[in-house]
């Protein structure tokens, strides 16, 4: 018998094989029934493990391949990708294992399936084991995967947030944007609605007056039908009854004394400043903070008196500020608590030294504030202009007989008066821009602003360069010092300009740490100057279109210069050689048309420097087609910014707009930059080793502008001066006549305008023959070179000519033609040398009796002037041109002009002034009338004598000389009668000779 513990073993040992055998059993007859021969268990991982490889092989194709370069991809990626091959390879091991697992084959299946079942329970923990790896493959790469996942959105909600960001940025902007034009639109309709109150004012005050005036004319009707008797329904007597035809008569004359006081360019400095960048300068209408340094502006609007002074160093604003108070409508709303119950009257000048003379001089400033004042208060006119008015009253054909013209002295004696005179019924608020701009001794207008700052009812806003003299002078008034005060300011316009741009917003996004610190670089090194930020920003975003990168872009920020000077500087020296020439010629263009031109266009400049010559002188006259004008106008465009670096630029014409545009210094500093001697020296040695003249390109461009932009339009009488003097300037740097450019000139205004219509001269002065209208005003203008050819390629043009003698254009100044007069001794030689007779008599007069009367106003000027100082008579002898009408009558009395009585006279006058010009002539007068004494005392009585008499003095005859070659002056003793018989009869004969025949050559 077994002890206990064998037989509690024996039996563990049987129940172990009967419930193995029982398994062997239950799972060789599950695989026997099983249709594929696997039991349900392994089926199930075979599923499992097929569907993980599936999964897998459509992880792996989500993720970089194997030929990726492995530094392109990311941690996670790697990892995961580890994982996927190391399921894939687990779940194949299991299907391998659970393969070997299954029942082959039909026959013997119960056999097999026994076999198979007990392999299965051998193999067991084998499949458990693999089937666990897999399950922690699994569970690893579903872990990988999720935090791949997580990653994934994070970064999306990244980006996400950053879309919503730029969304965000651009709906502030855009409501921002809405606020303003809300703000702008509410100030416009309270501008307008001022005005429309004012307007209604002027409109009632008219109303009434008109309508007093109405009642008294008809009650003074009624009074002179009824004779003297009263009746009872009059209310007041008729003394001073006015007229509706004088009221009519004054209300023209107003009109006409207002016109004269207006110039052409009198708002244009104003219209070209660019208005105020949005949300900028709105601090100027707000109280100061505490401790600051800067005068309380509305206060002063409201309620202060004097003078307001608002400097700044060049190019921090100022003009721009100062068009933004005088647009701002909170201006006028201040103002009117300060003057009411009075009327306001506001007035504004902007001086602009690279304008024309008036922009820039002392009588512009006081005429356009006459103006402005006045149009304001007509009722002013008669009592500041009374002497003008009184005449004007008395001659009414003066309006348009005798437009007038405003000295200085009587400018500023009416400025002066018309504060006394206003009365107690008005205020004035005076807005005057660049005093620093004036061309002139500052102490002029320091004095005249001083004084009138003094009265109760005038006040002054100016604005200035903090020069030595306007500060000594403002000290004591409210002023500010703009560039402490614009920091904000800049750093809108750069937020916008440059923060908004959508490159500069990408680069925030790639840069969030280095790309904002560039603006804050931009407005640290910007010192409150606005025109150098402009700059910069320009030039930075010239560096995105080139795809720089922060460091790129800090590096341009760095290389820029911070002062101006040296920042216009570094840009010329940017630009690409090639262009140099041309860069040189267009600067030398411009600044010589700034001088003499109201504007100077795109188009002109486009002219200017056409190579084409030939073609545009052989092409049609007609108007420029709009694809040909919008070339130009984009081509010189091109031109600013690649030749110019944006120094000039180019602005929309108020005359034309769309049309064309006007052309500009970038800034005051610009100009004053490039008249640095050494600046300019350097342009102006690019253009040596050419032939280039800017003087002739500008009468080159004047010609064809004329030709293809304003054929067919009543042309401006100035674009034809400008083209005669620029013609001058140039035959006086070159020596040589543009005879092509001239001649097209003519061509154009005959065809245009009418020859006769347009160069000024009736038929009587100039004769048949149309081209001797532009002949003539060639001769007055003093184109010397361009009348010496004319006559070379027609030798008889002087002695054909008809009408009005060549001779009298060159010395006669009233003779009613086109362009400056200018005395030319040069041309009066060539005429006198080529059959001009200076004692030929036409309409009264001839040219030497035209010179003589030149030489007693000279001499008259100058004894009057004798008590007022060297520097009126030096004056007087250059108005009158003395040193070449000294000229031209040496060469008339070497020419046969007659000499008599009133010809010594003349020169003993001269004596004092020029004893050694007078010296000279007084001798050729002596030996000039021994020659023509000598030749009268020939007695011939026939028509032969009386020609051979005339040519001796109207022609080039030579000297009557004794046989040893000495001058024989006996004659100069023969009687006076003799000789005064003689000249009269001579002079009698002069114009026949000139018809008759050509005077005898020497």
């Amino acid at each position: 018998m077994l002890d206990p513990l064998t037989a509690l073993s024996l039996a563990s040992n049987v129940v172990q094989f009967l419930d193995f055998s029982a398994k062997l059993v239950a799972k060789g007859n599950e695989l026997y029934k099983s249709a594929d021969g696997a039991l349900v268990g392994n089926a199930e991982l075979e599923v499992i493990a097929k569907d993980l490889q599936d999964l897998n092989a459509r992880l792996q194709q989500s993720t970089p391949s194997h030929n990726t370069n492995l530094t392109t991809l990311t941690t996670s990626d790697v990892a995961l990708r580890k994982l996927s091959e190391q399921c894939s390879g687990v779940a194949g091991e299991l299907i391998e294992v659970l393969d070997k697992l299954k029942v082959q084959g039909t026959s013997k299946r119960r056999w097999k399936s026994v076999r198979q079942a007990l392999k299965g329970l051998m193999k067991k923990d084998e499949v458990g084991a693999i089937a666990q790896r897999l399950q922690n493959v699994r569970n690893e790469l579903n872990l990988h995967i999720l935090v791949s996942m997580r990653d994934t959105l994070d970064m999306q909600a990244i980006k996400q947030t950053e879309g919503f960001r730029y969304l965000d940025t651009v709906a502030r902007d855009l409501v921002d944007r809405l606020e303003d034009d809300q703000s702008q639109l509410r100030e416009d309709l309270e501008v307008n609605i001022e005005r429309l109150s004012h307007g209604q004012d002027h409109t009632n005050e008219l109303i009434t007056r008109e309508h007093e005036r109405t009642r008294k004319t008809i009650l003074a009707t009624i009074y002179s039908r009824r004779g003297n008797q009263p009746f009872q329904n009059l209310q007041g007597p008729p003394e001073g009854t006015e007229n509706l035809g004088q009221i009519r008569k004054d209300a023209k004359i107003e009109a006409f004394l207002l016109a004269s006081l207006r110039f052409p360019t009198m708002k244009n400095r104003f219209d070209e400043i660019e208005p105020a960048h949005r949300k900028t300068f709105k601090w100027i209408f707000l109280p100061p903070p505490q401790l600051s340094r800067w005068s309380d502006f509305p206060q002063w609007l409201s309620g202060g008196t004097g003078i307001y002074w608002i400097n700044g160093k060049p190019a921090s604003g100022k003009s721009t500020l100062m068009r933004f108070i005088c647009d701002n409508p909170q201006t006028a709303s201040l103002l009117n608590k300060w003057s009411q119950p009075k009327r306001l009257i506001r007035a504004t000048h902007f001086f602009w030294n690279s304008g024309t003379a008036d922009q820039r001089s002392y009588e512009g400033l006081l005429r356009a504030l006459l103006f402005d004042i006045l149009r304001q208060a007509r009722n002013l006119i008669r009592v500041v202009f009374p002497d003008e008015w009184a005449a004007h009253r008395g001659h009414p054909t003066r309006l348009i007989l005798e437009p007038e013209s405003w000295t200085l002295p009587r400018l500023i004696q009416t400025f002066e008066h018309l504060f006394q005179q206003a009365g107690d019924d008005s205020r004035f608020c005076l807005f005057v821009d660049g005093l620093d701009e004036y061309n002139g001794d500052p102490f002029n207008i320091i004095n005249l602003f001083t004084n009138i700052s003094k009265l109760p009812n005038v006040k002054l806003c100016v604005s200035s360069r903090p020069i030595y003299e306007f500060v000594n002078a403002f000290r004591s008034y409210p002023t500010l010092r703009l560039q402490d005060l614009s920091f904000n300011d800049i750093k809108q316009y750069v937020d916008d300009e440059l923060g908004a741009n959508d490159l500069m917003r990408k680069l925030h996004y790639t840069e969030p740490q280095e790309a904002p610190k560039l603006s804050l670089e931009i407005i640290d090194k910007a010192d409150g100057v606005f025109l150098w930020v402009k700059l910069v920003v320009i030039s930075l975003l010239r560096g995105l279109r080139n795809s720089d990168h922060v460091s790129d872009l800090q590096k341009r920020l760095r290389l820029l210069p911070p002062s101006l000077e040296d920042l216009f500087s570094h840009i010329l020296g940017r630009l690409e050689p090639v262009y140099l020439e041309q860069s040189s010629r267009i600067f030398q263009i411009f600044a010589t048309s700034w001088r003499m031109v109201e504007h100077f266009t795109s188009l002109q400049l486009s002219f200017a420097e056409d190579p084409n010559v030939d073609s545009l002188l052989s092409s049609r006259t007609q108007p420029i087609s709009e694809i040909e004008r919008a070339k130009r106008v984009e081509l010189v465009d091109i031109w600013l910014v690649t030749r110019c670096g944006g120094l000039i630029e180019a602005n929309d014409s108020s005359r034309s707009p769309g049309l064309d545009r006007n052309l500009s210094y970038l800034h005051r500093t610009v100009r004053d930059f490039l008249e640095l001697p050494q600046v300019w020296s350097r342009i102006l040695a690019l253009t040596q080793e050419s032939d280039f003249n800017p003087h002739v390109a500008l009468l080159q461009s004047h010609v064809f502008f004329l030709k293809f932009r304003f054929f067919g339009v009543e042309l401006p009488i100035r674009f034809a001066e400008e083209t005669l003097y620029y013609a001058y300037q140039a035959e006086l740097e070159t020596r040589q006549a543009e005879v092509s450019l001239l001649d097209e000139f003519d061509r154009v205004m005959q065809r245009s305008n009418g020859s006769s219509h347009f160069w000024g001269a009736s038929r009587k002065v100039v004769g048949q023959n149309p081209h001797h209208y532009f002949l003539g005003v060639a001769i007055r203008c003093g184109l010397y070179h361009y009348v010496a050819h004319k006559i070379d390629s027609q030798p008889d043009l002087v002695r054909m000519k008809e009408g009005c003698p060549l001779l009298r254009y060159a010395v006669q100044e009233s003779i009613f033609l086109v362009g400056r007069y200018r005395l030319s001794s040069q041309i009066v030689e060539l005429l006198l040398h080529n059959g001009s007779c200076p004692n030929q008599i036409f309409d009264g007069d001839s040219a030497w009796d035209i010179i003589q009367k030149g030489l007693e106003t000279l001499t008259f000027s100058l004894s009057e002037a004798k008590a007022k100082g060297d520097t009126i008579r030096n004056e007087i002898k250059r108005e009158n041109e003395s040193p070449e009408l000294l000229k031209t009558t040496r060469i008339f009395l070497l020419n046969g002009a007659v000499v008599n009585r009133r010809v010594y006279k003349i020169l003993r006058g001269l004596e004092s002034e020029f004893p050694d010009d007078a010296k000279e002539l007084r001798a050729i007068a002596v030996a000039q009338e021994a020659q023509n004494n000598q030749a009268s005392g020939r007695r011939r009585t026939t028509t032969e004598s009386y020609l051979t008499l005339s040519g001796a003095f109207c022609g080039k005859g030579g000297p009557y000389s004794t046989e040893d070659g000495r001058l024989d002056i006996a004659a100069h003793q023969l009687p006076q009668t003799r000789r005064r018989n003689w000249f009269r009869k001579l002079c009698h004969l002069t114009a026949l000779t000139s018809l008759k025949s050509k005077p005898p050559a020497s």
